[in-house]
């Protein structure tokens, strides 16, 4: 896997965690 995807991966995981 990249790492640019890992990184989107995370990165919305953090979005979805602060939404709620």
């Amino acid at each position: 896997m990249s790492i640019q995807l890992i990184c989107m991966m995370k990165f919305e995981e953090l979005i979805l965690r602060l939404d709620h």
